[in-house]
């Protein structure tokens, strides 16, 4: 993982609107083409996070992620995740209602983006068993958060196979990272 020293300078090129229920969009087909010319050629898939709401070319109203699967690269807003949890949390803030919600749009969007960096990478939904990659549940965009973090024997195999990463090293090493990232 690389990340960028600094934020993506957003212009007038990103065709920023407003949505039907008033929120700031940004052109989601602008930003990727501009991350797109940004990517890098050896990695495997490049990711862009936002927080603010974007929209697609034509039909809907706004998306929470949008990918250019022939480039390997994808973008992703979290503006729409958990919307009534938020606003329950602006009328009667807590320091613990707020940490709460943290701690649950972490992990819903880990989930997202572990998922769809693998579908970038050339993996497809699993139907076999229980997993990660398995169909989206559908509903609001946090529906994600009813999947598994975990991935079947058979997709671990194929992201094995993919990254020829040797496993049991790869697990030694899981505990101390997730520890520091959810204490």
């Amino acid at each position: 993982v690389v990340q960028r020293p600094e934020p993506m300078a957003v212009g007038a090129w990103a065709q920023e609107r407003q949505s039907a229920d008033g929120r700031p969009q940004l052109g989601a087909h602008f930003l990727l083409s501009h991350l797109e010319g940004s990517a890098d050629n050896r990695s495997v898939c490049t990711i862009g996070i936002t927080g603010t709401d974007i929209y697609p070319p034509r039909k809907f109203d706004y998306v929470t992620g949008m990918t250019d699967s022939a480039h390997r690269v994808g973008l992703f807003s979290f503006a729409r995740y958990y919307e009534k949890r938020r606003k329950t949390l602006k009328d009667g803030y807590t320091k613990q209602a707020d940490a709460e919600l943290k701690r649950v749009l972490s992990m819903c969007f880990v989930k997202v983006l572990c998922r769809e960096s693998m579908k970038l990478a050339g993996m497809r939904e699993c139907h076999l068993l229980c997993c990660l990659m398995n169909p989206f549940p559908g509903g609001a965009p946090e529906a994600v958060a009813d999947l598994p973090l975990e991935l079947c024997c058979v997709c671990l195999r194929k992201l094995q196979f993919a990254t020829q990463v040797d496993l049991l090293d790869r697990f030694a090493r899981l505990p101390s990272l997730l520890t520091a990232w959810y204490p």
